[in-house]
């Protein structure tokens, strides 16, 4: 067992264990295989948070993640691994909450009644966030 405590490693599983077999290290005493997990493919996803900007106005952030679909909800998460108490961001609305507020059917059907009060149908409708006088846009 080689143990690693680089969280952010790909290679990295629970508890601080590498799941790699041959480890090379260089002379930082780092490790040449180090991949960071939002590189890889399923953490490519474009999605958009909804979040307060200047003026309380409501705009999109735009983001990556890996993608869940849970009871009917699309869910993106920043997050290496999701747990209940991660934070996921619903795919039309922007919305943020607990993995496991949107796995209770019973939180569901109230996630659903909030988002159908929004006062936008669709987080793609928000005007961009803009950081300085640079706005991201996905494409």
């Amino acid at each position: 067992m080689i143990v690693c405590f680089c969280d952010t490693c790909i290679y990295n599983m629970e508890p601080n264990e590498c799941k790699l077999e041959k480890v090379l290290i260089n002379d930082d005493g780092e490790c040449d295989d180090y991949k960071h997990y939002r590189e890889c493919k399923q953490y490519q996803n474009v999605f958009y948070k909804a979040v307060r900007c200047e003026g309380g106005k409501v705009c999109k952030r735009l983001s990556r993640g890996q993608k869940v679909i849970i009871n009917g909800f699309a869910l993106y998460s920043e997050a290496k691994e999701i747990k209940p108490e991660t934070y996921c961001t619903e795919e039309r609305s922007g919305l943020c909450a607990r993995y496991k507020d949107f796995c209770s059917a019973e939180r569901a059907e109230i996630i659903r009644k909030t988002i159908a009060t929004l006062e936008y149908k669709n987080v793609n409708e928000l005007e961009p966030e803009i950081y300085g006088k640079r706005i991201e846009v996905a494409k």
